[in-house]
């Protein structure tokens, strides 16, 4: 976990969170990040999704909650964590023990295309990962990660506006916004002045 923790301080890209049995070491995940470098994980994928998730303070089933009403899907929808990853889940492998997962997690942004007539998945890295999933299920996972994608930059865009508008209050007023607001405040004195004289005669 702890290795994890300094790959997100380090603001590594993650590409892909695959699920894998490795020989003497059981059920791990082998990450594979942007510059096709690859770490095994001594730990299920779940578990490594769920310590992104922490690290970002992120509840997965409030997540889940938002996108399956966004999506108007129950199963297997993408999970936005931030800017630069937002994960797909796919199925890769057969499991050995029940409680064991099938599905991988692929970051949508860094899939560079699906292939026209087999399972597999082409990253930007040069990757290519095979899918248990049909090729109409991929087309569907993926549209879904287009569709949960541009509501994720749309938000991001909506809360820097945000953002941008609430920050100037935050500035100390300087002399001649001082001087500015005294002369309007004046100027109101002046036009009620009027009104009050007007309704009096």
């Amino acid at each position: 976990m702890k290795r994890l923790n300094e790959i997100l301080k380090e603001q590594e890209k993650i590409a892909c969170m695959l699920a894998v049995y490795e020989k003497n070491m059981g059920n791990c995940t082998k990450m594979i990040f942007q510059n096709g470098r690859e770490m095994l994980l001594k730990q299920s994928v779940d578990s490594t999704l769920q310590a992104i998730l922490k690290y970002h303070t992120i509840d997965l089933k409030e997540l889940r909650k938002k996108q399956q009403k966004l999506l108007n899907s129950r199963y297997y929808i993408p999970l936005p964590i931030n800017k630069d990853m937002l994960f797909i889940s796919i199925k890769t492998r057969l499991p050995k023990v029940k409680k064991d997962s099938s599905v991988s997690y692929i970051n949508f942004y860094e899939i560079d295309r699906l292939d026209r007539k087999n399972s597999i998945i082409y990253m930007k890295n040069g990757y290519n990962i095979e899918s248990l999933n049909s090729i109409t299920t991929l087309k569907k996972r993926y549209h879904q990660g287009e569709i949960s994608a541009k509501l994720q930059n749309s938000q991001q865009k909506h809360n820097l506006i945000v953002e941008e508008e609430i920050v100037p209050y935050f500035y100390p007023a300087t002399k001649g916004d001082i001087n500015a607001i005294s002369r309007e405040i004046e100027s109101l004195r002046d036009m009620l002045k009027d009104v009050l004289v007007e309704k009096n005669g």
